[in-house]
């Protein structure tokens, strides 16, 4: 076959030069400095800078190519000649990773290309295990250690996905690709890309070789991965394209070890239930990732769960928040407290003060709980009182349970900044237990007795008497009845 030439030359349009071929083609660009091995686009070509004989990779992420030089027609030349293999390096921890086929390999086979794996798995409406790998699929792989090698094989230049609507496991090709430049057959179509690293991240920049990744389509569409898309319009993801006043958002950051995930609580003005809700929505996480690694939602009906929950400063809001954590790792939450109003923020036990007691967020600015095993998947709610559930009067609740073996929780009220006691008294007026004596600020509050005394020993069964008092003159007292 007689070899095509292609000569390209400075033109009045200054793009970025990219590469495109078919796997017999070879592209020739003229070319005047040619020196010490190196090739330099000294004459104004975009994107072929490298050493004569080694691999390149165009501005696009096309296949790599060896550069070869030569001299014709009594002007320097290179000549891009695609390569016929490429590497795969493969780096993954032990534990849980999301990958892809990084290459079109002949041995696709779990035990080919992770031979240290417990398990692999896709998703097909739910999870299922598998024993080989297909291009364009995203997998989760469980691997006993740490894993590294490097595999040579084809290039994968080009993957063409028919997605229904909804959230898929996906791979990519064999070279970095930007998010914009995936071609869509229906405009608009992707909503959200994630990927797994220690914890569910959006993608915003580009996909990248043997990664996997979670994609979420609107509608069905065909999604083209491949060379040639560099001026495509870059899609939009992730809510950037609401239009709502954000007053402020806060983070709350939830920890374990060394990972952490963040919920953003979002402030909008004049937004109604269903605009709250449909902002929310936009910000949908994929599918619950496998047992045993940290994942962070707020529950929302009909979807997954979300990343950022938005809300308005007149309505009242309350979310529980899905948790998934690393068996038995402690679990501390942290948030900024200056940004909050007394009394309007709440972190509560979502079983009923067995975790913690509710917390005001304004008056603290962390929280931990270390019996981790013990946490449901909703072991814990934010609770946003608005305008219409600010507290108006002092007073003192029932406590909960009651009787009660071995401890029970106290709630109580408080309009306004205040020096408050709660103590426990038995029924000869002798007092039992000072439970806080303290300022406080405007809010609800509570707090728990073990059935212990001053001195940490145990009360004996009986009626007792809880009694508040404020310096504001306010004084009430309820019964409770400890049963040993």
């Amino acid at each position: 076959m007689k070899k095509l030439k292609i000569f390209l030359f400075i033109a009045a349009f200054s793009a970025v030069f990219t590469f495109q071929h078919r796997s017999c083609a070879q592209v020739v660009v003229a070319h005047s400095v040619i020196s010490g091995g190196g090739v330099s686009s000294s004459n104004g070509i975009y994107g072929i800078t490298g050493t004569i004989g080694q691999p390149i990779v165009g501005t696009s992420g096309i296949t790599p190519h060896t550069i070869k030089a030569g001299f014709w027609n009594q002007i320097s030349y290179i000549i891009i000649v695609p390569l016929t293999t490429i590497p795969w390096n493969i780096a993954l921890p032990a534990g849980w990773s999301m990958v892809s086929l990084g290459l079109d390999i002949g041995d696709a086979s779990r035990s080919g290309i992770f031979p240290d794996a417990i398990s692999v798995y896709e998703f097909e409406k739910r999870y299922n295990m598998v024993t080989d790998l297909s291009k364009g699929k995203g997998y989760w792989v469980n691997l006993s250690k740490a894993y590294s090698t490097t595999i040579e094989d084809r290039a994968i230049d080009k993957l063409v996905l028919n997605l229904t609507e909804g959230w898929h496991m996906i791979g990519t090709i064999s070279y970095p690709l930007a998010v914009g430049n995936i071609t869509q057959d229906v405009p608009n179509s992707i909503k959200a890309i994630y990927k797994y690293d220690r914890c569910y991240s959006r993608v915003t920049d580009s996909l990248r070789q043997g990664e996997g990744y979670w994609i979420k389509v609107s509608n069905n569409a065909t999604l083209t991965f491949g060379p040639g898309n560099l001026f495509k319009t870059p899609v939009v993801l992730y809510g950037n394209d609401f239009n709502k006043d954000t007053e402020f958002t806060l983070p709350v950051i939830f920890q374990t070890g060394s990972r952490s995930k963040a919920l953003n609580i979002i402030f909008t003005k004049n937004a109604d239930p269903a605009e709250l809700t449909a902002l929310s929505s936009m910000f949908e996480l994929p599918p619950l990732p496998p047992a045993g690694i940290l994942d962070v939602r707020f529950l929302q009906e009909n979807t997954n769960g979300l990343e950022a929950l938005f809300i308005t400063e007149d309505a009242a809001a309350e979310r529980d928040i899905l948790l998934s954590i690393p068996y038995d790792e402690q679990l501390v939450v942290k948030w900024n407290k200056s940004m909050l109003e007394p009394g309007r923020f709440m972190l509560k036990d979502g079983m009923g003060g067995a975790l913690f007691s509710d917390i005001d967020m304004s008056l603290t600015d962390e929280l931990i709980v270390t019996s981790t095993a013990l946490i449901p998947l909703s072991g814990i709610k934010f609770s946003y009182l608005g305008q219409d559930r600010i507290v108006s009067d002092y007073k003192l609740l029932p406590n909960y349970p009651n009787p009660f073996n071995p401890e029970t929780t106290i709630g109580f009220q408080v309009p306004k900044s205040s020096f408050v006691t709660l103590k426990i008294y038995n029924i000869l007026g002798n007092e039992v237990k000072t439970l806080m004596n303290k300022n406080v600020a405007p809010g609800s509050y509570s707090v728990k007795w073990d059935g212990t005394d001053n001195y940490g020993k145990k009360a004996s069964s009986g009626v007792y008497i809880y009694i508040i008092r404020a310096d504001t003159g306010f004084i009430q007292s309820r019964r409770l009845l400890l049963i040993r």
